[in-house]
């Protein structure tokens, strides 16, 4: 993780509360013509769809001409394991909608405004998160989750990564307490 000074800024845009965070529901499962069962893990509505991709300004003046981190990206973490902890992290740009695959994960968010909301994630649940959220989850069963985020991420260029820490959250925090 790449911690600028940039990312201790108040944003020029107030950030959404926790509030905003958006729980999913799958649909189904159905029995296919196949025998199978479909789910449907999301759907969006084209309103949704234009709010995954829209960018702050604001936000993207921080990210080098030369490169656009504008983009969507799809995820999976698999194989985590029973009791293990992880997320601890904001995005300033990123959006992300979550969802469980499988087990059972607590996922615990908090905004700037020290509001702060749980959720449990599994195999028919999800959320939708706006920057400026910190997240953090632990597993309570082995279990995987899928992502999908407006950003482009390549872990050898510090460019795309619009991730900061729990440290950096808290500073930047202490400038709602004012």
């Amino acid at each position: 993780m790449i911690e600028n000074l940039f990312a201790l800024e108040k944003p020029k845009v107030e950030p959404k509360t926790v509030d905003s965070i958006k729980e999913i529901k799958f649909a189904g499962p159905w029995t296919t013509k196949s025998d199978a069962q479909l789910i449907v893990l999301f759907k969006f509505g084209v309103d949704q769809v234009r709010d995954q991709l829209d960018y702050d300004e604001s936000e993207l003046k921080y990210i080098p001409e030369d490169f656009d981190i504008r983009g969507l990206r799809g995820y999976t973490i698999r194989n985590l394991k029973k009791g293990k902890i992880g997320g601890t992290e904001f995005h300033r740009i990123r959006k992300e909608m979550v969802l469980g695959l499988d087990g059972l994960i607590e996922w615990e968010c908090e905004d700037v405004y020290k509001n702060k909301r749980k959720f449990i994630l599994n195999n028919k649940t999800g959320v939708y998160m706006p920057p400026f959220i910190l997240h953090t989850y632990k597993t309570t069963e082995d279990g995987g989750l899928f992502v999908l985020a407006n950003t482009l991420f390549n872990p050898e260029d510090p460019r795309t990564h619009d991730t900061y820490t729990t440290e950096v959250f808290r500073k930047l925090q202490e400038q709602y307490d004012k």
